[in-house]
């Protein structure tokens, strides 16, 4: 299943939260995201009984992002989870404009 970005911010509420990072090293960081639980997805494409895992799987277009033509990395870039650690609450897709408005990429957020 593929889905747009745009409508994935216009069907779910955007969140508030925090995430507080604490290290055994003496650092921490207070960081705050908007996104929306990962469950509220599930809950909509209704997975099988069957299903197990989900995947995740990165953008792969060498021709408008050159880079992924190295053999530094393996593209398309493939991340899952269990169904059942996807449904937890806990787990967060959020957008982050980090480079400018038209860079955009989605980031999945485990607490764990």
């Amino acid at each position: 299943m593929t889905i747009d970005v745009d409508d994935l911010r216009k069907k779910y509420a955007q969140e508030d939260r925090i995430y507080r990072h604490r290290c055994v090293e003496a650092w921490s960081m207070v960081i705050p995201w908007v996104g929306f639980s990962l469950s509220k997805l599930l809950k909509d494409v209704e997975p099988t009984s069957d299903a197990k895992y989900v995947r995740f799987e990165s953008l792969f277009d060498p021709k408008q992002f050159p880079a992924q033509n190295d053999n530094y990395f393996v593209w398309p870039y493939v991340e899952g989870l269990r169904v059942d650690e996807a449904m937890n609450d806990l787990v967060t897709w959020q957008q982050e404009f980090t480079v400018s408005p038209f860079y955009r990429k989605m980031v999945l957020r485990c607490a764990w």
